[in-house]
């Protein structure tokens, strides 16, 4: 019997590591950090039928902001915890860097932050580290057996430890493509995507336009209120640009000083009009407040969507950069679209897109 239960234990184990090695090839080679989530919680409810499955990602100097998952059983959900300084949570990882049981990280944590998570049912607690720093947790209701066996925690424990790899270098990568001053991509990551949709257009025909753009007097906003505070108005243009144009498709990039660019793949020139018009127009209605003070100020945008003979970024930036002095001269704060060697413009009725 004795053997028996032996031989059950060993094939368990031998299971366990095959799925381990599964799991850290899936991991590995998933592209983002959102999918490498996915792929740890969905093993992890499929292996345990876990109720509640949480990771959080704190800030860092490309995220501004942290990121929540939340699983319910098998489906993702959304969800909001109000917590804005994670350095307790990050110290406490830093003294207790393995796995830990709810009821220790209560105890040791301040009760208002605690209270945000006792919806997850919480039982146990896994950091997301490098051997320096701690970016985050994986937290777990009970499991179907009601406790986590300590064959339990060594999988699990395995499994974020191939997370947090897998996700740190997704991290490392960001930061070496994204202007960290205004969480926009940098010029160089912005001609590499163009370069790739220009041999998409060669072979399939698939349209792309990109845009270009200033801030109009943006020398004269520099004198009157200082460069702080021209730096601080590169950031609230980046956030209205980021939030007119489609998430995780169309790519948004920081050129240097006020100058701005964004290509949108498998999209024409009419729509890349009328999205560079939602801009500028966001931009010319928007009252900006630094340190008490108002500030506004506008921009020119000149579009173009590629054409046959194009075959290179800089051949096509020179017609979107054509597109914006064209803007510019014309009395600023306005869309230029130059397509098929001709100026021109659209008479914009609805912003449904």
């Amino acid at each position: 019997m004795d053997n028996m239960d032996d031989i059950e234990k060993l094939n368990q184990k031998l299971s366990d590591y095959k799925s381990l090695i599964e799991i850290g090839l899936i991991i590995s080679s998933e592209g983002d950090i959102n999918s490498i989530v996915k792929e740890i919680c969905y093993g992890l409810i499929t292996k345990y039928q876990i109720e509640h499955i949480v990771i959080l990602l704190f800030p860092d100097e490309v995220q501004k902001e942290m990121k929540l998952f939340t699983f319910y059983n098998f489906q993702e959900k959304e969800d909001k915890i109000d917590i804005t300084d994670f350095n307790p949570i990050r110290s406490f990882f830093l003294s207790h860097p393995n796995q830990v049981d709810f009821s220790t990280f209560s105890f040791l944590i301040p009760v208002d932050m605690v209270s945000q998570f006792l919806k997850f049912k919480p039982e146990m607690l896994f950091p997301l580290k490098t051997t320096e720093n701690v970016f985050g947790f994986l937290m777990l209701s009970e499991n179907q057996n009601g406790k986590y066996s300590q064959d339990d925690i060594e999988y699990i424990s395995n499994i974020t430890s191939f997370a947090s790899v897998a996700i740190q270098n997704k991290k490392n990568y960001l930061k070496a493509i994204t202007d960290l001053k205004t969480g926009l991509y940098i010029y160089t990551y912005f001609i590499q995507r163009m370069s790739e949709e220009i041999e998409i257009f060669k072979r399939y025909s698939d349209v792309f336009s990109a845009l270009m753009m200033d801030i109009d007097y943006f020398k004269e906003v520099n004198d009157n209120y200082g460069h702080l505070i021209g730096d601080l108005a590169l950031v609230e243009l980046s956030k209205i640009i980021r939030n007119c144009i489609r998430s995780n498709i169309d790519i948004p990039a920081r050129f240097g000083g006020d100058e701005f660019a964004v290509l949108f793949p498998r999209t024409n020139n009419y729509i890349a009009f009328q999205i560079a018009e939602r801009i500028r127009k966001k931009v010319s209605q928007s009252i900006f407040y630094f340190d008490g003070r108002e500030v506004r100020f506008s921009v020119s945008i000149g579009i173009s969507t590629i054409m046959p003979g194009i075959n290179t970024p800089e051949s096509f930036i020179k017609c979107c950069d054509k597109a914006l002095y064209y803007s510019k001269k014309s009395g600023k704060n306005r869309v230029t679209s130059y397509y098929n060697n001709k100026f021109g413009v659209y008479n914009i009725i609805s912003d449904n897109i």
